[in-house]
């Protein structure tokens, strides 16, 4: 079965929504420069809308902060697309906005 490819715009509408999932990897917050900057990553979906796998689309400029957004991103979990009123697969291409000190230690993101 072939994969639909929904943009994030696509996803405020009823064919596929966050369900749930982890941030990046996060250390404890201080007083240090916090830098946002974001991710942007093809997550694939499957029929239960577990997030099989995730590849980078467009790059934060650090190997290091786009991998903890990938690493985050597989572990999500969708309420899947439905077509002919049964739940399909689905690419999703998802921003992720990535927060990290500016000293490089620790990150943490939402999608």
């Amino acid at each position: 079965m072939k994969s639909r490819l929904i943009t994030a715009a696509t996803l405020c509408v009823p064919l596929m929504a966050y369900a749930q999932g982890p941030a990046p990897a996060a250390s404890a917050p201080s007083a240090r420069t916090l830098i946002s900057t974001t991710v942007v990553a093809d997550v694939h979906v499957d029929e239960t809308g577990r997030a099989t796998d995730a590849a980078l689309e467009h790059s934060s400029g650090s190997k290091d902060v786009d991998e903890r957004a990938l690493k985050a991103a597989r572990n999500w979990q969708f309420k899947p697309p439905v077509k002919d009123g049964k739940p399909t697969t689905a690419v999703a291409r998802v921003p992720i906005t990535v927060q990290s000190y500016a000293d490089g230690k620790g990150a943490q993101g939402t999608p």
